[in-house]
């Protein structure tokens, strides 16, 4: 069998936030991680090829929170 559960891509956001494009099965999950959490921003994904979805999302560059947000 392959491999069920895979990081399809990942997008810093500054020195301690970043996306991440989680691929489980045949569905993916974009979760923001940041020092202290994870937060499942959208799930169920499909559709998309994963890096097209995941460039949508984010965008070409992301900027980082402002100083001292907790986002």
């Amino acid at each position: 069998k392959g491999r069920r559960l895979g990081v399809v891509e990942t997008a810093f956001l500054g020195p301690t936030h970043r996306l991440v494009l989680v691929r489980r099965d045949a569905v993916e999950h974009l979760v923001l991680i940041g020092p202290t959490y994870a937060s499942v921003i959208e799930s169920g994904i499909g559709g998309a090829t994963p890096s097209e979805s995941f460039r949508a999302m984010v965008g070409r560059e992301a900027s980082p929170p402002p100083e001292g947000s907790r986002t």
